[in-house]
């Protein structure tokens, strides 16, 4: 263990001892949880047996208890011919010191226990039938399980270091508890997806199990999430202090949360490669989820896994923001803005750039009914106030400085040759992009999607209410794509030069198809 601040001040060392299971030892990964709840106990005694009580910090801590019975039973703790040996716990006698209302809380929760308990009898059947009829609720059977292989309860007391007489001040035990808690789930998590990295030696035979440890860890991070905002039922008066004679530790070293997140880039970049190997992409299997189901399921799970960690980031900086507010440093030194591109930024950016991949390629798949939908419930036509000019100088200065605009990428001075009220149709029988507003929508499309563009003019045909342009592009693709395309452009010029409709007749398929 490394003797940094953070692992020093949540006496990480103590905590090591419970975090030593894996994939063969099923009941150490079991005993870590349960640290985890009786962790959790014990922090729910301490504010009950002081005044004022948080209710609403009581009311988070057993939501997070009953959360943790759920995951535990999630995770994969089948151990065969074992059992805990019978015990109490000084924590979990806690539940006693609530009052009668919350006999629905008791009732879920050691409902929740029982249903763990036999899957492996965790040895507090007696202790939790106990604390069942002190809040008059009905005694819950079980089975004789005598005989098979004991296991000793968790004992916390080390991690709690409860003989330290020298806390810091009435907060300092639920700061020091609620990262303990964290680290546990931080492991457990860890090793779901170790587990995921063992499966994926073959996706398709394993399919079942990787979504099965997929959910776990989705689910531990979403409880994670809502477990560090314990911390917002602080007393800030009380917690800055603290703060203050904290300075260097934070959650934010925690090795445990940087290994979560290393993990699951280094079980992407796993999947990327099986892709490959597949000669398979990622727009392709998204495109066809029902020629490759077992492949965008992995993806979907990868997408949830993502949103999870999003998730805890978020969570993250709004309690810190909260507390100490947006402005200020962390106590390692960290601007807390600097969390918001933790959740902004994407995690998997392959994933997101293959779904923009595919919105590119759809939006010209389709681009011939683009807005249909809504321009038949709106009934709205675009109309030209002026009569098209006959002047060809006005004509041939619009229309080329148009053009020389576009392959420019140049949206401002595009937008200033339009009318007011003027509009683009791209292409004809689509809604039409109307007034300078949409019309900058619509060149940012433009911009976002090519990273160069080459529009030349082939022609130009003169009639009595119009111009037609005939005109070739071969531009790039913000992907590096080369593409080539044409189409015929009309265009309704005003007496002042200034564009008041452009009629694009083309089928943007055309580009589709290359893409």
């Amino acid at each position: 263990m490394k003797k940094i601040p953070y692992n020093l001040y949540i006496q990480f060392e103590a905590l090591n001892d419970f975090l030593k299971g894996d994939n063969n030892q099923k009941e150490d990964l079991l005993i870590c949880g349960l640290v985890s709840i009786e962790l959790s106990a014990n922090l729910l005694g301490d504010i009950l047996n002081h005044s004022p009580i948080n209710a609403g910090k009581i009311e988070h801590i057993l939501r997070g208890i009953k959360t943790q019975l759920k995951l535990l039973k999630t995770c994969d703790f089948s151990i065969e011919g074992k059992r805990f040996k019978s015990s109490t716990s000084e924590n979990i006698e806690n539940f006693k010191l609530l009052e009668q209302n919350y006999a629905g809380d008791i009732d879920r929760l050691t409902a929740l226990y029982f249903e763990l308990s036999n899957k492996i009898n965790i040895g507090l059947d007696a202790q939790m039938n106990e604390i069942r009829i002190h809040f008059n609720l009905q005694i819950i059977p079980v089975e004789n399980n005598d005989g098979a292989e004991g296991i000793e309860y968790p004992n916390i007391m080390n991690v709690l270091n409860l003989n330290r007489s020298d806390y810091f001040n009435s907060e300092d035990k639920t700061f020091m508890i609620v990262h303990q808690i964290s680290e546990c789930w931080f492991y457990l998590g860890i090793n779901e997806l170790k587990s995921l990295e063992v499966n994926f030696r073959n996706i398709e035979e394993n399919s079942q199990a990787i979504l099965h440890h997929f959910k776990a860890n989705y689910d531990i991070l979403l409880y994670l999430a809502d477990h560090i905002l314990l911390l917002n039922h602080m007393v800030l008066s009380d917690y800055h202090p603290l703060r203050v004679a904290l300075r260097g530790a934070s959650g934010g070293q925690s090795q445990q949360a940087y290994s979560l997140f290393g993990i699951s880039i280094k079980l992407f970049q796993n999947f990327l490669k099986q892709l490959d190997n597949k000669t398979k992409t990622m727009v392709e299997v998204i495109e066809n989820p029902n020629t490759h189901p077992v492949l965008i399921s992995v993806i979907n799970q990868f997408t949830n896994l993502e949103r999870a960690l999003k998730n805890f980031f978020f969570q993250h900086y709004v309690l810190t923001s909260n507390i100490i507010g947006s402005q200020s440093f962390g106590s390692i030194g960290h601007d807390i803005a600097s969390l918001v591109g933790k959740f902004v930024a994407p995690i998997f950016s392959e994933i997101d750039q293959a779904k923009y991949d595919l919105t590119m390629k759809t939006n010209f798949q389709y681009g011939n009914i683009a807005g249909k939908l809504i321009m038949e419930k709106e009934g709205f036509e675009p109309q030209d106030d002026e009569k098209h000019t006959a002047n060809r100088e006005v004509i041939n200065q619009a229309i080329d400085t148009y053009f020389d605009l576009i392959s420019a990428l140049d949206q401002e001075k595009w937008i200033e040759l339009f009318t007011e009220n003027g509009y683009i149709e791209d292409p004809l029988g689509s809604r039409p992009y109307v007034g300078h507003q949409q019309l900058a929508i619509f060149f940012k499309g433009i911009i976002r999607f090519f990273k160069k563009m080459n529009m030349r003019i082939e022609s130009k045909v003169f009639e009595e209410g119009s111009v037609k342009v005939y005109w070739k592009s071969e531009s790039t693709t913000y992907n590096d794509k080369i593409l080539t395309y044409s189409g015929v452009e009309e265009f309704r010029i005003s007496e002042d030069g200034k564009i008041m409709a452009a009629l694009v007749h083309w089928d943007p398929a055309i580009i589709s198809n290359q893409l």
